[in-house]
């Protein structure tokens, strides 16, 4: 009784070493994942300027607001916004200024499953924005708008 005992202890002792954490085998601290890109604007418009998209992309203002009416969880400057999608695809986004001056940019998102531990989707898909000139993060809108408010200081 007394081996198998200290038999089983041992297994134990080798699946936590072996693990090499204290944590909960399985159990990774995933970031969120990223299904948007902020634009920045270049200046902060004097109104909200006008935004067309197609129908499964998504635009949120500095405020808070949508083009639809509704709200969305806005942590911006006021010279920024963001597109987001819910799957992999692409979204082109044009914006009218209240001046009438009109941009335009194009973002394909591209899924990319995160790692956790040995799982290769144990983080969930993320969604990477990259515009058509291979740039992503944080992107800038074209900018002719900008003689219609305020420099954001860039």
């Amino acid at each position: 009784m007394n081996i198998v005992l200290n038999a089983v202890i041992a297994m134990v002792g080798l699946l936590a070493f072996a693990c090499g954490s204290s944590e909960a085998v399985g159990v990774c601290r995933c970031p969120a994942a990223r299904r948007g890109v902020t634009i920045e604007l270049g200046c902060v418009p004097t109104a909200q300027p006008i935004v067309r998209t197609a129908a499964d992309c998504f635009v949120c203002f500095a405020d808070g607001s949508t083009p639809e009416g509704g709200h969305c969880a806005a942590s911006l400057a006021p010279s920024e916004l963001t597109l987001s999608r819910t799957d992999a695809g692409t979204c082109h986004l044009d914006v009218t200024f209240a001046d009438g001056a009109t941009s335009s940019l194009e973002v394909e998102f591209i899924s990319q499953w995160r790692p956790c531990g040995s799982d290769p989707h144990g983080c969930g898909e993320a969604l990477i924005p990259v515009t058509p000139s291979g740039s992503s993060g944080k992107l800038s809108l074209p900018a002719p708008g900008c003689s219609a408010g305020v420099d954001a200081g860039l």
